[in-house]
């Protein structure tokens, strides 16, 4: 644990700031674009099955999570002379490895009360809608390439982007708890579902102040491939039951 007064690892001065996140994501928009019209121009031409669309929207969001981390990297290690230690990637003594399990609980009850919420007030539009693309539960392959996708990719390439780049680059500007909301609000809007925004915002903002308090990478990592790892095999059960 960090002693009292010391500052804490994930908060402390790293080679980048606030132009470089403007940079960062700006590069991640057009490399969204970019993988939009490739793919558009893909399903133009190949005139591709369900499952083939299923397929290439699956390979598009793993391309935009690879490319994105690393436009990230090429930013601030290749660009700013920033070390991996710089984005997070430092060894956490075991006994923090406790935060992942409480994030978990923090994480499900935070979206329960919002589901609960948006419901009692009648507010339908506001519920989150189905988060994977159509059909991917109907193929073993297509079960498989996501299943990688949700557990694998994006939780290591979406805590170096949002906590390790983003958060970290806000912090010395704006401060612990507005970079937390600011690169939470981030993380809500990228998954493209206005029902999705202010929980996601709130999880998000969950896993920098956890990256910020364990001062390592790897646990907001291992909390957010938990949670996608529960969230994935649970759809994946109720698709099985339905």
């Amino acid at each position: 644990m960090i002693a009292r007064g010391q500052e804490a690892p994930a908060a402390r001065t790293v080679p980048w700031g606030v132009l470089e996140v403007l940079a960062g994501c700006l590069a991640a928009l057009g490399i969204f674009a970019a993988l939009v019209v490739v793919t558009a121009l893909l399903v133009a031409a190949l005139e591709p099955s369900e499952r083939g669309r299923t397929v290439l929207a699956l390979l598009a969001n793993v391309c935009l999570e690879v490319l994105a981390a690393l436009a990230v990297i090429l930013l601030v290690v290749k660009g700013r002379g920033a070390a991996p230690a710089d984005l997070g990637f430092r060894p956490v003594p075991l006994r923090r490895l406790w935060w992942v399990p409480a994030f978990l609980a923090t994480a499900f009850a935070v979206l329960t009360v919002y589901a609960v919420l948006v419901q009692a007030l009648g507010l339908d539009w506001l519920m989150p809608g189905e988060q994977m693309p159509p059909g991917v539960f109907d193929a073993a392959s297509t079960v498989v390439l996501s299943a990688a996708m949700v557990v694998l990719v994006a939780p290591v390439a979406e805590e170096l982007f949002f906590r390790g780049f983003v958060f970290a680059g806000l912090v010395a500007r704006l401060g612990v708890g507005w970079a937390a909301a600011a690169s939470g609000l981030l993380f809500g809007l990228v998954h493209g579902q206005v029902g999705l925004i202010l929980p996601f915002a709130m999880v998000g903002a969950l896993l920098a102040l956890l990256y910020h308090r364990s001062g390592s990478l790897w646990v907001p990592i291992a909390a957010h491939l938990a949670y996608n790892g529960l969230a994935f095999t649970a759809l994946a059960l109720m698709e099985r039951a339905g």
